[in-house]
């Protein structure tokens, strides 16, 4: 039993305060690390001004098998800090989640996030003004609201996010999108609906506007079934603008299909 524990890291002004947990250890039947186990419950401790509770379990130190539950609010700031996140240039807001990971545990010097991934989280996630950065901002989303459920299947649902100075809706399902991230050979299955304010494509996908780029060729991914409903209050596209967009569209491998579209366009020659 642990009570009243402190966690320091030399890099951080932060500290894991008030730690407690009740456990045991064995090295099992054999008494080796195949049939060596810890388990820890009971979990309670705050980092910064964020608490958090859950348990933890590890079996077979050899090829190892572990069971988490987390539950608290992350406040990535905190995090960025006390672990010296450096990639990370932006970090702010916070989230509620409660999250459950069970599976092998990787064996890798470094954790990554394909790494995460690949332990088939589930995880309940809601954002509260949430925004991160990396490498100086080249990459940011910002001002992040609504909920976040992933599984084998995720869920967005009242999704609410900023980025490249462009506000986004959305809401829909994504089959294994976990999985596709992670590299496995697996079909995206999404069924969404997107809505903006204003869409400058331009500004959301720079080689756009980079005039070398031309007559470069794109090749369309093959692991993508997509169905999209989307309304866009206005579209600016170099000498093209339309207003009140709104239509459905679907993609599978190499093929768009608009189902519906409606817009009031207009060209500007001067």
């Amino acid at each position: 039993d642990l009570s009243k524990g402190h966690v320091s890291y030399l890099n951080s002004a932060l500290n894991i305060n008030a730690l407690s947990f009740k456990g045991y250890f064995t090295n099992g039947a054999k008494m080796n690390p195949e049939t060596s186990a810890v388990t820890l419950n009971d979990m309670i401790g705050t980092l910064g001004s964020a608490q958090y509770s859950g348990s933890l379990s590890l079996s077979d130190f050899h090829s190892p098998n572990g069971s988490l539950q987390l539950k608290g609010k992350l406040i990535p700031s905190e995090i960025k800090e006390f672990f010296d996140l450096r990639d990370i240039s932006t970090a702010k807001g916070s989230v509620d989640f409660v999250l459950t990971i069970m599976g092998k545990v990787p064996a890798v010097e470094k954790f990554s996030v394909s790494d995460f991934l690949a332990l088939d989280p589930i995880a309940d996630l809601n954002f509260n003004s949430f925004g991160i950065g990396v490498h100086n901002d080249k990459i940011m989303v910002d001002n992040v609201t609504g909920n976040l459920f992933v599984s084998d299947t995720v869920t967005a649902k009242d999704l609410k996010f900023s980025y490249r100075k462009q506000d986004f809706k959305l809401d829909g399902t994504f089959i294994n999108l976990t999985g596709w991230l992670t590299g496995k050979p697996v079909i995206l299955s999404a069924d969404a609906a997107l809505t903006a304010k204003t869409i400058r494509p331009e500004i959301l996908f720079p080689s756009l506007s980079d005039t070398s780029s031309a007559n470069t060729a794109y090749l369309l991914p093959r692991d993508i079934i997509l169905d999209l409903d989307f309304a866009f209050d206005n579209l600016e596209y170099k000498t093209f603008s339309a207003e009140k967009i709104k239509g459905s569209m679907s993609y599978k491998p190499c093929i768009f299909n608009f189902k519906a579209l409606k817009l009031n366009m207009h060209w500007n020659t001067w």
